[in-house]
Parts: structure tokens; sequence; C-alpha cells
């Protein structure tokens, strides 16, 4: 039996506002969503040439900015942003929260950097939600 799939097409749209927003609607690049094997949400690509210039995890938080010390991300999305950052594609993860304040944050390799724990939702009743997690703190998260 399949996982279900728990973003919905305004999740979608959600997302990739606060992408372009962060692009600052610069006009050499594109923003694609990418296939979900790829365990991230976008690549940033340059218009000329189709070239990757990065890619982005997006969050849309119905809290605020202050609700909690850090941010969650499982384990296989900080994996993924070492593949790219491996790659030479810089990665970084957007959050927008409730007051629509945008704050980003750039991967970095983490060499026991981050705190790794059991963690995630509650609200779905789904197992496969409670994974291992990395908790970025909010202090390493730059207010856009």
């Amino acid at each position: 039996m399949s996982r279900p799939f728990y973003e919905s097409p305004k999740d979608r749209v959600n997302e990739k506002e606060v992408v372009e927003k962060w692009l600052k609607e610069d006009s050499r690049y594109f923003v694609r969503k990418l296939r979900t094997k790829y365990i991230l949400d976008f690549g940033v690509f340059e218009k000329k040439t189709n070239k990757m210039v990065a890619a982005v995890e997006v969050r849309c938080r119905n809290v605020s900015p202050d609700a909690y010390p850090d941010i969650m991300c499982n384990l296989l999305k900080h994996r993924a942003a070492d593949m790219f950052n491996d790659l030479g594609i810089p990665t970084y993860f957007l959050v927008r929260f409730e007051n629509g304040e945008i704050y980003s944050h750039k991967y970095v390799l983490d060499n026991g950097h981050y705190e790794i724990k059991l963690g995630g939702r509650t609200d779905r009743n789904d197992w496969e939600d409670i994974e291992p997690i990395l908790c970025v703190p909010m202090k390493e998260f730059n207010k856009i």
C-alpha cells in the first residue's frame, strides 16, 4: 500500500510563492518543482542556460517565528541537501510563518553540528511521520 500524499495544490502554490519572493523576481532565474525522488521541493535554474544554481526546501508554518527554538527537517531532506552541495549546488531551507515573514537558512555539511532525534508530526496518525529529524536552530535563519 502506498503512503498518502499530503501536499495539496494550495501547498504547492504557497511554496512556489515563497521561493519566488526569496528570488525577488530576479529575471535571470526560474523555479521548477522537483520530482519527489529528488526529495527537496524546488530547483532554481538560469534562464539562459538551464543550469541548476540552487536547490530549495520550503515550509509554510501556521505559527509565529518565535513559537519554537528550532525548525525540524527530516534526515532524508538533509542528506539530499548534502548531495546537492557535494555537486556544487547550494541548498537553502526557506520557512514562511503565519505573519508572512520568510526566513532563510543555507544548508552546510553538519559534521555533528545539529542534534538528530526522533520526531515529526503526530496529528495525522501516520506512523511514517515519526522519523529521525534534524533540529535547525531559529538563530541560524536569516529574515528576508
